[in-house]
């Protein structure tokens, strides 16, 4: 039997070299699943107070389940924005983060696809989540950066770090150089570009850590009330 050689490629590993082919990522089963009217009931039951209280748990779940859809959402309406990139240099950094998103997308998804998940895959798959997020911020174009800006304030104004003025303080700088170059996006030099996507990138860091340690602390909390 000859040995495969090194350079060769599986079905799956060549499928996901090409990161723009959409057939890479496939519906969740959470989100293919039909309703019965037995869950339906339970659902309304949980919704209106009656019967078993919800886990924190379920909703953890449920909440994870959708940052996923609009996290691959997101990911998406940004295949079409890199296509038919020309610059080489330019799509050899965007194809190394687009594979890579690609891959943290179909572990979570694989993760969130399971019916009994526990806390430490809960925490695991809003990691990976996290990590998401902080990779597109290096794909997303500078129009759409400025737009996400306000929201991003908004989170930080409510997190609880010693540090959070500092990182207001970085935000405002990264407005500063997307206003400055709006409508003329082509003249924004590859410095500031780099400048202002790592200040977001820390700042949706610091943001991530801080929600993700209060799910902890949550979950924790939750777990002692059982007991």
């Amino acid at each position: 039997m000859e040995d495969k050689p090194q350079d060769a490629q599986s079905p799956d590993e060549c499928a996901l070299a090409n990161w723009r082919d959409l057939r890479n990522l496939k519906p969740p089963k959470w989100s293919c699943e039909k309703a019965n009217e037995a869950k339906s009931e339970r659902l309304w039951a949980k919704i209106l107070g009656f019967g078993k209280r919800t886990r924190y748990e379920d909703y953890f779940i449920a909440q994870l389940r959708s940052i996923y859809m609009d996290l691959e959402g997101d990911f998406r309406t940004l295949i079409p924005e890199y296509s038919n990139e020309i610059d080489n240099g330019k799509q050899k950094s965007v194809d190394e983060i687009g594979i890579y998103v690609v891959n943290l997308l179909k572990t979570t998804k694989e993760i969130l696809d399971n019916e009994k998940l526990t806390k430490r895959r809960l925490l695991i798959a809003s990691s990976l989540l996290c990590e998401v997020e902080e990779c597109l911020v290096w794909m997303t174009p500078h129009a759409i950066a400025l737009a996400h800006l306000p929201s991003q304030l908004s989170q930080l104004s409510k997190i609880n770090s010693p540090d959070k003025d500092t990182y207001i303080s970085m935000l405002r700088d990264c407005q500063n150089i997307l206003n400055k170059y709006k409508g003329k996006y082509d003249e924004i030099s590859k410095s500031e570009t780099e400048h202002y996507r790592a200040h977001i990138e820390e700042i949706v860091n610091l943001i991530n850590c801080e929600t993700l340690k209060d799910k902890i602390i949550s979950t924790v909390e939750n777990a002692v009330d059982k007991s």
